[in-house]
């Protein structure tokens, strides 16, 4: 397919996203998530794409949460592709669109931080900071793991920006 993209009846970032879901269904989401890196280079409202990415980043985190370099950067790469996701619209339909589609392969999402950390983007994204808010203190609340700090500081700092960008729209109406 990456010989004749030039012919085909589609965007090349479909290969790259299909490749991603090859690359998965191999056991490689390291080469899946390249391969959507790929697809939102060249589409960055790609929603799909931003969407298993995020899929994938919460799985991967999950998995390695206890180490503190691994734990840093998997919420690192996480929180580039829930911004992503708010650059594409800002909609409650696509924040629920995408948590039903997270919940759907997480075995026990109350317990994974990096699902109860997504959720707070997902709030932004439906525009509802209370709800955010919530999601924050509940990932305060759940077991320790290595980065836990960082990462609730992280999201902090995003619910500030938001409600001072929020407080600006507001002002200039």
């Amino acid at each position: 397919m990456r010989n004749d993209a030039a012919a085909l009846p589609y965007p090349s970032a479909d290969i790259d996203f299909l490749s991603a879901h090859v690359a998965l269904a191999d056991g490689s989401p390291g080469k899946a998530l390249a391969a959507l890196d790929g697809a939102l280079a060249k589409e960055p409202a790609f929603f799909a794409a931003a969407a298993l990415a995020v899929r994938i980043a919460t799985s991967e985190i999950d998995g390695r949460r206890h180490v503190p370099a691994a734990c840093r950067d998997g919420y690192s790469r996480l929180f580039e592709y829930l911004a992503r996701l708010l650059d594409v619209r800002p909609c409650p339909r696509l924040a629920v669109h995408v948590e039903n589609y997270l919940l759907s392969h997480l075995a026990d999402p109350s317990q994974s931080p990096a699902f109860v950390s997504a959720q707070v983007y997902l709030a932004l994204l439906a525009r509802r900071a209370d709800a955010a808010r919530a999601r924050l203190d509940a990932l305060k609340a759940l077991p320790r793991f290595s980065c836990q700090a960082e990462v609730a500081a992280e999201l902090e700092e995003t619910l500030g920006v938001a409600a001072e960008a929020s407080n600006l729209k507001t002002r200039v109406r």
